[in-house]
């Protein structure tokens, strides 16, 4: 794992495309926290870079210093208004796509599951194996002849209800 500290927003797009220079198959996240002003953010640290570690181990980590005066007075400041970025709390996670385009989030999350299950998404998205075409194309047949299936069941259904009811009403 590469951990990376920007210290100044003003640094942060430098950062990402370093990091996209030097490690260009590497999972990115960065990490935002007020670690010398905020409580939460520094006991959540440690153990967020360890569960990231654990699933990937060959990542790059932006750990992003948030100054506490422009966070929490200025509207204006650089990573309140980012694109992407838009942050309003300290500690958030945000894993950088492939693309840098878009991102997912965790922000101030509280319970040890809701960093873990955020991780396993990430790790589901990044080993899901692309569906090929042959394999689209045999799921599609399959949708189209249950479909089918489903049409006739209900057109036999219908069929049997008109008998019965053509029994009982002459």
């Amino acid at each position: 794992m590469h951990v990376r500290l920007v210290q100044h927003p003003e640094d942060y797009p430098a950062a990402v495309q370093e990091a996209i220079a030097e490690h260009p198959s590497a999972t990115r996240f960065a990490l935002f926290t007020g670690e010398d002003w905020c409580s939460d953010c520094e006991a959540a640290e440690a153990y967020v870079l360890d569960r990231i570690r654990e699933r990937f181990p060959d990542c790059v980590v932006l750990r992003c210093a948030v100054e506490r005066l422009p966070f929490t007075s200025d509207p204006n400041y650089a990573y309140c208004r980012h694109p992407l970025i838009h942050l309003r709390r300290v500690p958030t996670l945000i894993w950088l796509t492939a693309t840098t385009k878009r991102c997912e989030r965790l922000v101030e999350w509280r319970e040890e599951a809701d960093l873990v299950a955020f991780l396993a998404k990430i790790h589901a998205a990044l080993t899901a194996e692309p569906e090929s075409r042959a394999a689209r194309e045999a799921r599609h047949r399959a949708m189209a002849a249950h479909a089918a299936a489903f049409a006739v069941g209900a057109a036999a259904t219908v069929a049997v209800a008109l008998l019965i009811a053509g029994r009982r009403h002459p």
